[in-house]
This record gives C-alpha cells, sequence and structure tokens, in this order.
C-alpha cells in the first residue's frame, strides 16, 4: 500500500510536469497570441508555476529550505551563464547541420522574443526564471533523491528532461538544448548542496545575455 508521504510525492510530480504545457492550453482558450512575447502571456506561464509551487508547499514545505551557497559556486554560476549559452548554441547548431548540412552563423534570438520588452515583463522573465529553478531543481531533484531513492546523477537526469520537455513549444532542437542547460543548471544545484541561489543566478544572467541579442525571423 502506498504510503501517504508517497502518495503526495506523487502528486507534486504529476502537477510539477508540464506547466507549460497548461499555460499553452489556456492561452489557446483565450485565443491569445502566443508568437511572441507579452506581458499576458508571460502570466500566463508563471501562473501554473505558482499553483504547482503554493500546492506543493502547503503540503511539503521540507522542500523549500532555503540554503545558503558555497561563494566558489556562485562564483561558478556567473562563468556558467554565457557557457550554457554557447552549449545551447552548439546543440542548435548540431540539429541545423543534421537537417540542412548548415551550421549556423552567430547566436540569435527565437522570433518569439523579438519587440521590445518593458521592466514589468523584464521582472516577470525573472520570476519565471526563479519559479522554474525551485520547481524543476528543488522540487524534482528534492523528491527523487529523498522519497524514491534516486542516485543524484539519476534525478539530475530526470529533472533535467522533464526541464527541456517543458521547452517543446519552441521545436525540438529547443528541447535538446534546455536539456542540456537543466543539466549545468542542475549540476550547479547539486554542487551547491541543494541550493537553489547558484542555478537560479545562472539561469538567469543566461536569459539577460540571450536577450541583448538580435532576434531572428525566420521563425
Amino acid at each position: 500500500m502506498l504510503s501517504h508521504t508517497l502518495c503526495l510525492d506523487l502528486l507534486i510530480l504529476a502537477s510539477a510536469t508540464f506547466p507549460s504545457g497548461v499555460s499553452g492550453s489556456l492561452a489557446s482558450v483565450l485565443r491569445m497570441d502566443t508568437r511572441r512575447v507579452t506581458t499576458a502571456f508571460l502570466v500566463l506561464i508563471l501562473a501554473p508555476f505558482v499553483v504547482v509551487l503554493l500546492a506543493a508547499l502547503s503540503v511539503r514545505h521540507d522542500l523549500f529550505l532555503m540554503r545558503s551557497s558555497y561563494p566558489w559556486v556562485l562564483a561558478l554560476a556567473l562563468i556558467a551563464a554565457p557557457a550554457t549559452l554557447v552549449i545551447e548554441w552548439g546543440v542548435h547548431n548540431a540539429v541545423a547541420w543534421a537537417r540542412s548540412g548548415r551550421f549556423l552563423h552567430a547566436i540569435a534570438l527565437h522570433g518569439f522574443w523579438q519587440g521590445r520588452r518593458s521592466a514589468i515583463q523584464f521582472a516577470l522573465l525573472v520570476l519565471i526564471a526563479f519559479a522554474e529553478e525551485v520547481v524543476f531543481r528543488q522540487i524534482w531533484i528534492g523528491v527523487l533523491e529523498h522519497t524514491f531513492g534516486f542516485a543524484p546523477p539519476a534525478a539530475l537526469i530526470a529533472s533535467a528532461t522533464i526541464y527541456a520537455v517543458n521547452h517543446l513549444h519552441f521545436g525540438w532542437s529547443a528541447v535538446l538544448a534546455k536539456f542540456a542547460a537543466g543539466l549545468v543548471y542542475g549540476g550547479l544545484f547539486l554542487l551547491d548542496d541543494r541550493s537553489i541561489w547558484s542555478p537560479f543566478l545562472a539561469h538567469a544572467l543566461q536569459n539577460a545575455i540571450l536577450l541583448s541579442v538580435p532576434a531572428k525571423h525566420d521563425d
């Protein structure tokens, strides 16, 4: 018979599996334009994460202990941000070569990100990055390790896979690229004794760097 804790953790993981799918479904119902960034769509992306976090916090508050970070891991996170961007570009290049025999010439934003972003949109993007780290690193790795007995490498791979699938909106090359990024963020989480601050720093900084490059318009 399943224990009460095991049932709760299964429900938590189920709810934390595909929050971006909930956002996409709601956007479809509301007939919202999902081809580019809008404040309303960013709020819709964030909303399922908030629901998952509040629900998980109400039943497993022990998952949300905020540990301080090691200074050396925070320093590593600063290096990991641009390194992860290069890794993702390499994955996209590998996919482009496999499809067409041509390499990409430069790092470019997906057309979804074209246009100027307001201060509110930047704030929402920071909150989304933080929510993703809590859900895909703190919750997923925490539950897999402590409830299901996963070894850290297995929990890392599983969490990176779930994180990657939540970027399916941008295509399969993005899924592969985000799997690689998830391994980096999760690795920082494990190195930092399960502190969320180092992967969040790397994630937010990578987004800031990426949003400073020109968008491409061919997607």
